[in-house]
C-alpha cells in the first residue's frame, strides 16, 4: 500500500512543492535526515556569484553550475523524498543572530575550530555559501552538488569533493 504525501519547501517568498509516493514498508519521518543549507539571501535561484564566474574571484572560468539551490531541494525531494527533509537558512538582517548561533553549531559538531560572529560572517560565507550539513555535519561548502551528489553524501557520509575547474 502506498501513501501519497504533498510536501512543501518554503523559502523566503519562494514555495516549491512537490508530490510523493512515499513507500510504506518501515519508512517513517523520523528516520529522515535533516538537510540544512545556509546561504546568501540572493543565492536562492542564483548559483553564480556577482563576478560571474563560480567563485567570487570574478575570473570567470567558465565553470557552469547545472542547479540553483531551488532546483535542487526541488529535484531532490521529487527523487529522493523519503532520504531527507530540508530546512534553508537564508542570512538576513532579521536572523542575523539565529543564522550564527545555527551555523556555528554545524561547525562544532562537524569538528571545525572556526567561529563565525558578525564581524566575519560576511568574509566566511563568502569563502563557504552555500554550506550544505547534514544532520548538523558539514558535507559540502561552496558547491552546487546535483541531487545524485547529495543522495550519495548522504547515503555514504563522504563529503562532496569541490568541482575542478573552479578557482
Amino acid at each position: 500500500m502506498q501513501k501519497e504525501t504533498l510536501a512543501s519547501v518554503h523559502v523566503e517568498n519562494v514555495e516549491i512543492f512537490a508530490l510523493f509516493n512515499n513507500n510504506m514498508k518501515g519508512e517513517d519521518s523520523m528516520d529522515k535526515k535533516i538537510i540544512e543549507i545556509f546561504m546568501l539571501k540572493e543565492a536562492l535561484n542564483n548559483q553564480s556569484s556577482p563576478g560571474g564566474g563560480c567563485c567570487s574571484s570574478g575570473c570567470d572560468c567558465g565553470s557552469a553550475q547545472s542547479l540553483t539551490i531551488g532546483e535542487l531541494v526541488e529535484r531532490f525531494s521529487k527523487k529522493y523524498d523519503s532520504v531527507g527533509e530540508f530546512k534553508i537558512y537564508k542570512l538576513t538582517r532579521e536572523n542575523k543572530k539565529e543564522f550564527i548561533t545555527r551555523l556555528n553549531k554545524v561547525l562544532l559538531d562537524s569538528g571545525e575550530r572556526l567561529v563565525v560572529g558578525e564581524s566575519n560572517l560576511d568574509f566566511v560565507l563568502s569563502k563557504a555559501a552555500p554550506l550544505i550539513a547534514v544532520d548538523g555535519k558539514v558535507i559540502s561548502v561552496k558547491n552546487y552538488p546535483d541531487e545524485e551528489q547529495l543522495y550519495d553524501a548522504i547515503i555514504t557520509g563522504k563529503k562532496i569533493p569541490m568541482k575542478s575547474g573552479c578557482c
